[in-house]
Order: structure tokens, then C-alpha cells, then sequence
């Protein structure tokens, strides 16, 4: 027991803990044995090459080793290939008798990864690898790139694509064949441009026929004169959020990001593994331009430490110690798992999305508290909401409420979901003296004509407003304002944030008995992300009193579409003016 630890819930995290050492799955076995020898010394003129992801000994990282052994500055080095079981290596070791030949991805295989100074490969490394510091990460590209046979296909989805770019990160050197595969492949396909902290080495012409003293010049520190930095005036944001599941951010990230000027800022997505459809989908339709990360298995820690880690995975608020317990895990083993997803990457402004799966945030909490951002943002559900109701219900539960609030009190302001949720927090949590806001929404708030008081109810308010709330609850609605430009003019807006054939009905039969009323009333439905099905369509075509009238805008250019269509109109969304736009998205887009 590492922390005096009294209650039930911690007794039985610590159980499970315990069990779990005791008999680890294969994941968590490579995390305790990898995290094991990057404590240990590395090893001084090492270098460990693997091609073909170890299928095979061939293309550069082949031409590179035949060239050193054949370089007398290389004789005091020990060189290591890594290959599969498969591979016949016979006459290879019998014309290098003094290499050293790992075979599979066992433990000599992690050890060697984890203290060889020095790697080149051609292809990505296992999830569970980082760069040490003293490590020098040198990978080639596909040698037949140009024949067709590319290393990576640019149609790979969105699981493929991440540990690529992951890979790429962690690299000090990239070795591209020339200037277009630089442009078009690491740059562009792989979004490396302003994110990648290393160098990029063009082999082309100068080194491709003499890799030995590329490799030279790299272990003796010397200056590649002609090597590119991905080094650009663009802020870096990373934003968490968990896309395992149908959340209620991942609708509006998408809204939020496609909004942002691409020419200033840098944006990262991470999350954790996601293997099913609608996440994938919802990861694909960011824009191109989002990197996309994923945190693959466990962080590489000692046993001691692997304890503590468990601790935060499984119950971060059930802990009675959640933030000593955090600061158990040291600085340095933090950075090394930030390292391990992004490389050296460093970010100006970090985002962390909250959901109702609250408790197992604890890890990203202490990853972004302590990691490389220089702001940090926390968007809030209603979990401030539902952890002061279970207190009221039952006061021993309000431990869990504290908790939380000391753990978001770390972020540099708290960014709740609607201007609602935002006024709860004033009215009943102001003495924590927490800097707060409200999360933008799809519209910009140069299109929001501002009102004091958020309006709640569905209903035809006033000679000046008329409001559709397409969720149909108090506690999750959109609700968008259209402003009439003239008494016999009535159009309505509604955002679809969140589709069911419920509300898509129950907004349907609240336009028409407003068009009883108005008939001269329009509805716009924004379906940016596409959640509309066809089924919509056929129903509004064949409905007299919807057709014609109903209109479905998708991606829509709110400078250009969005003002010719509603040139007198002023759009109004219920979360209200926001600063973050003036922090990270450009004032061209809003």
C-alpha cells in the first residue's frame, strides 16, 4: 500500500491492482519489462536495425549496415538486426559473423529497443516504443516508393494512419527520398508540418550512395546543413476526447474545429483506442488537416510505479488521495509517456473534454496537468451537476464532488457545454474562484444577437423571436433564434447536434403547426455532420406542408452561403458570446 488508503472503494482498487500484477496479460507485461530497461544504462556504440518491420534484411536500412561494416570508423561498433522467426539468416551471419541476430519481439527484442543508442529501421516500431533521450531514431522510407510499392497506402483509415504519424513523431531523423515525398507524404499526408521536432534528411543525389557517412555525421552531432525542420509560426493545440462512444463533444468538436484558420493553427485529436464504426466515422470526418492520435496500451513504468497507474485508470475519483496519489508518479515518467504519442511535440493550448465516464479521466488529467502545454482548458459536462445531486441525496457521496473540483482546479479555466450549465456553476460553486467560461458552439458570435437570460422553452416568446429547441429536454437542448426581418416573415434554425427519429419528428410537428400560424415561415436545418437519413428527406418531400419549406444546409461557408441566405436574420445560439474563439480560431472564420 503505497498510500494509506481507507476506504472501500480504494481497498478494492488496490485489490484489483494487486491482481493484476500478479497475473498481468501480455500488455501489461511488455509495459512493466519495457518500463524496466529504460531505467537502464543505454548502450554506447550500438546499432540496432531492422527492414520490413523484421520480415526480411533489405532496403536502406540494408545498404546503410553493409556501408558501416565496410567503414573503419565503425569498428567499435556492435551492430543488432532484429528479424522474425521466419527469416533465414544463414548466409547473412556467415558473411557478418559478428553481427547480432534477435529473433521475434520478445524481451531481447525490447531490451535492445530500449538501450541500443542508436535505431534505423524503415518501417514503424511497436506502440510501446518511445525515443530516449540519448537515442538517435533514424528511419528510412520505402525504397520502392516510386515503383508503386509504397510503405503505407494514402487510403490507410484513421487506426493505420495514427501509429504511423506516432512513429514519425518519434523519430530524430527522417530520411526521405527527395523533396516530394518530403512535401507530399511527411508533411502533407502525415501532417508532420509544424508538429515534427526532428529533422528531415533528403538522400537523394548526396547520401543515397553513401549512407555511412549520413549515419556518421548524425553520431558525431555534426550539422546536416541541408536538413529541414518542420519549424512554422502556427500555434499547436491538442484537444482530448474520448471517441469511443457516442458523446456529446464529439458532434460539437467537429462544429468547433472546422471553424478553425488551418494557416494558424496546428491541431492534434488524441483519444484513447477506438475500434468501433461511429467513432472511426466521427474521427474521419475532422477535417484532413486534424492529426489524429490514439494512446495504445499502458505507459511503460516499474511495478512500484504500474500500482499507482492502475490506480488512476480504473477509479480516479474513488480515490481518497486522487491527487497525492497522481504526484506519485514522477515528472520524468509522465513526459515519457507524453513522448511516447506525440514525440518532442510541445502544445501552446491544451483542450481535455470531460465526459460522464468521469473516473477514468485520471491518467489525462495528470498527463495534461504535467506534460508540455502552456494553457490548459477543461470542458465540463454535468458532472458538477450530477456529483452535487448525488450529495444532496446522500452526504457521504459529496467526497466525490470535492474531488472533482480539486482535480479540474488544475486547468487554467473550465469551459462548461451551454450557458446554462455555466450559470449553475456561478450560482452554487462560486467560492472555488474558478476562472470559467462557455465551450463555442457551431455558431460564430459574430452571427449572435446577445440576450441576458438564455431562453428555455419551445414556444413562440415574443413578436421578436421565434425558437425551435430540437433535443425537446430542459437540460440538453440547442436552441437557435431566428430575428424576423419584417411581421409576416418567420424562419426557423435548428442545429442537429444529436439525431434520433424522436426529435426529428417532434421538430418536424413543431415547424408545422408554427407554419399553421406563420405561412410564410421557413425551416433550415444545419446538418453539417450529415446525421440526417434519407428516410428525412422522403418524409419532408412527400409532406405537403414541408415541402418547399424545409431546407437542409450541409457544410455550409458561413461567409459566403450562410449570409446570402440569411442577409437580414441575426442567428443566436444558446451558449452565447465565447473568448475561446479569440484564443484559438481565427477572426477570418467568424
Amino acid at each position: 500500500m503505497i498510500i494509506g488508503l481507507e476506504t472501500r472503494d480504494d481497498k478494492e482498487l488496490e485489490a484489483k491492482a494487486n491482481a493484476l500484477l500478479r497475473d498481468p496479460s501480455d500488455a501489461v507485461k511488455t509495459a512493466l519489462y519495457y518500463g524496466s530497461k529504460i531505467k537502464e544504462a543505454i548502450q554506447s556504440n550500438t546499432i540496432f536495425f531492422e527492414a520490413d518491420g523484421g520480415n526480411s534484411i533489405s532496403g536502406f536500412p540494408q545498404k546503410m549496415f553493409e556501408a558501416c561494416v565496410a567503414d573503419k570508423r565503425f569498428n567499435n561498433y556492435t551492430f543488432i538486426w532484429s528479424v522474425s522467426k521466419k527469416v533465414d539468416t544463414k548466409v547473412f551471419e556467415e558473411k557478418y559473423p559478428s553481427i547480432q541476430v534477435i529473433r521475434g519481439k520478445g524481451n531481447k527484442y525490447k531490451e535492445a529497443l530500449a538501450t541500443s543508442e542508436n535505431i534505423v529501421t524503415d518501417t514503424k516500431l511497436p506502440y510501446y516504443f518511445f525515443k530516449r533521450e540519448e537515442q538517435e531514431y533514424i528511419r528510412f522510407f520505402e525504397e520502392k516508393f516510386y515503383a508503386g510499392c509504397r510503405e503505407y497506402s494514402p487510403t490507410e483509415n484513421i487506426d493505420q494512419r495514427r501509429m504511423v504519424i506516432k512513429d514519425l513523431l518519434n523519430t530524430s531523423f527522417l530520411c526521405s527520398f527527395d523533396s516530394e515525398m518530403t512535401k507530399n507524404m511527411l508533411k502533407i499526408n502525415y501532417n508532420l508540418d509544424t508538429a515534427y521536432c526532428g529533422n528531415i534528411v533528403e538522400i537523394k543525389d548526396k547520401y543515397e550512395n553513401c549512407l555511412n557517412d549520413l549515419l556518421w555525421e548524425i553520431l558525431s552531432d555534426k550539422e546536416i546543413s541541408d536538413s529541414i525542420r518542420c519549424k512554422t509560426n502556427k500555434k499547436r493545440v491538442v484537444i482530448y476526447a474520448d471517441f469511443n462512444a457516442s458523446e456529446w463533444w464529439q458532434k460539437r468538436l467537429i462544429r468547433v474545429v472546422n471553424q478553425i484558420d488551418f494557416d494558424q493553427y496546428d491541431i492534434t485529436v488524441i483519444s484513447k483506442v477506438v475500434r468501433g464504426d461511429f467513432g472511426i466515422k466521427s474521427l474521419e470526418s475532422l477535417d484532413s488537416r486534424v492529426r489524429v492520435l490514439m494512446r495504445s496500451g499502458h505507459m511503460n513504468v516499474t511495478t512500484d510505479k504500474y500500482r499507482i497507474y492502475d490506480y488512476l485508470q480504473r477509479g480516479y475519483l474513488a480515490l481518497e488521495n486522487s491527487n497525492e496519489i497522481g504526484q506519485k508518479i514522477s515528472k520524468s515518467t509522465l513526459e515519457d509517456e507524453w513522448k511516447r504519442m506525440t514525440g518532442k511535440t510541445s502544445f501552446d493550448i491544451g483542450i481535455m473534454c470531460d465526459s460522464n465516464l468521469k473516473d477514468q479521466n485520471g491518467i489525462w488529467n495528470e498527463l495534461f496537468c504535467r506534460g508540455p502545454i502552456q494553457k490548459k482548458y477543461f470542458v465540463c459536462w454535468e458532472n458538477l451537476r450530477d456529483e452535487k445531486t448525488r450529495g444532496e441525496a446522500s452526504p457521504d457521496m459529496n467526497i466525490y464532488l470535492e474531488r472533482y473540483i480539486n482535480a479540474i482546479s488544475n486547468f487554467d479555466k473550465i469551459l462548461f457545454v451551454s450557458m446554462s450549465e455555466k450559470k449553475y456553476f456561478d450560482d452554487n460553486f462560486s467560492e472555488y474562484k474558478l476562472q470559467s467560461s462557455v465551450f463555442p458552439d457551431f455558431l460564430p458570435k459574430d452571427f449572435s444577437s446577445n440576450l441576458e437570460e438564455p431562453m428555455d422553452t419551445c414556444v413562440y416568446q415574443s413578436e421578436k423571436y421565434l425558437i425551435l429547441n430540437q433535443q425537446g429536454s430542459s437540460r440538453l437542448k440547442t436552441i437557435s433564434i431566428v430575428k424576423e426581418p419584417s411581421k409576416d416573415k418567420y424562419n426557423c434554425i435548428s442545429n442537429i447536434t444529436s439525431y434520433s427519429k424522436e426529435c426529428m419528428n417532434r421538430l418536424l410537428e413543431k415547424f408545422c403547426s408554427v407554419k399553421a400560424k406563420k405561412e410564410n415561415a421557413k425551416l433550415y436545418l444545419i446538418d453539417g455532420i450529415g446525421f440526417m437519413k434519407e428516410a428525412d428527406y422522403e418524409q419532408i418531400r412527400n409532406d405537403k406542408v414541408l415541402n418547399g419549406n424545409v431546407f437542409v444546409i450541409c457544410g455550409i461557408d458561413l461567409k459566403q452561403n450562410y449570409i446570402q441566405k440569411f442577409q437580414e436574420y441575426i442567428v443566436f445560439d444558446e451558449e452565447g458570446e465565447e473568448d475561446l474563439y479569440k484564443e484559438f480560431i481565427s477572426s477570418n472564420n467568424r
